[in-house]
């Protein structure tokens, strides 16, 4: 793989799983301004042990492991504070973390996954709009020409779709 191949990859991982790694550390620490920083060590760790990460593995484990060692380090550095958690309830924290990646959490990403590439472009670019851009509904409705009654209900029946999907590919994948 060349360099920029490289470089391409681990920011769609990045891009695909910040959320992931962020929540973890921000569930570790007190200060959202210690997790940023933790945030922050983590991703160049991240590309400093990139060539380590196994392609077509799980990211966000991997991650969240290397994201666990920063957390560490940080509260070494930190031990002189009063406000550290202990070492017990991180450990607490990552064995909770590793448990949410299950194979079902994976089984269910990846249905969520195919049933939104199952959704009509209309409803796609909704719901793009709502969760990664963090539109309001008021914004989309300007954007969309409609209303806010019109855009909530395109919401609405877009989750109860995606659920219904993801629950008959879930049942379909149990019995195979």
């Amino acid at each position: 793989m060349t360099l920029a191949e490289t470089q391409g990859a681990f920011a769609r991982l990045i891009a695909r799983h910040e959320r992931d790694v962020q929540s973890y550390i921000f569930a570790s620490v007190s200060r959202w301004a210690d997790a940023d920083d933790i945030w922050q060590e983590t991703i160049v760790r991240l590309w400093e042990e990139f060539d380590k990460y196994e392609m077509g593995t799980n990211f966000s484990a991997w991650a969240i492991r290397v994201a666990y060692y920063e957390i560490l380090t940080w509260r070494k550095r930190q031990s002189r504070s009063h406000l550290v958690f202990d070492q017990a309830l991180v450990d607490v924290i990552a064995s909770e973390q590793q448990q949410f990646y299950s194979e079902e959490s994976r089984s269910r990403l990846l249905a969520l996954e195919q049933c939104l590439e199952s959704l009509d472009t209309e409803k796609r670019e909704v719901l793009s709009w709502f969760y990664s851009r963090a539109m309001r509904v008021e914004q989309i409705a300007s954007v969309r020409s409609s209303t806010s009654d019109a855009i909530y209900k395109v919401l609405q029946r877009t989750r109860q779709s995606l659920r219904l999907c993801i629950q008959k590919r879930l049942d379909g994948k149990a019995h195979t």
